[in-house]
């Protein structure tokens, strides 16, 4: 783990702290942007990229099974969607909270 990894944790921590209530109005609000099957798969993918692969593109689509195209697809419209590139600083730092957030309140399967 890095110091990132773990400032990361402890930033998710205080939020999960706050309390379930808390927890699912923030998830709520921020993924309602993502209520259709396929948007849902772009979570996964963003969450697989920013956490699992340090944004390594054919790290990403080895751990999900698909083509690194794919990969790129769905990257490319949540980019879309927020108006920057994934893994632009600091604009992409709250997406890494709310895939932290995911994981550790086992939200899905993210």
């Amino acid at each position: 783990m890095t110091l990132g990894d773990l400032n990361l944790a402890k930033i998710c921590r205080e939020h999960i702290q706050a309390g379930e209530q808390a927890v699912n109005d923030y998830l709520t609000n921020q993924l309602g942007l993502f209520n259709t099957k396929e948007q849902q798969e772009w979570m996964q993918t963003l969450a697989t990229f920013l956490l699992d692969t340090d944004q390594q593109l054919s790290a990403a689509s080895k751990n999900l099974f698909v083509h690194p195209n794919t990969v790129k697809y769905r990257l490319s419209k949540i980019s879309e969607r927020f108006g920057f590139p994934i893994g632009k600083m600091p604009e992409t730092w709250d997406l890494f909270v709310l895939c932290g957030m995911l994981r550790l309140v086992k939200k899905a399967n993210y």
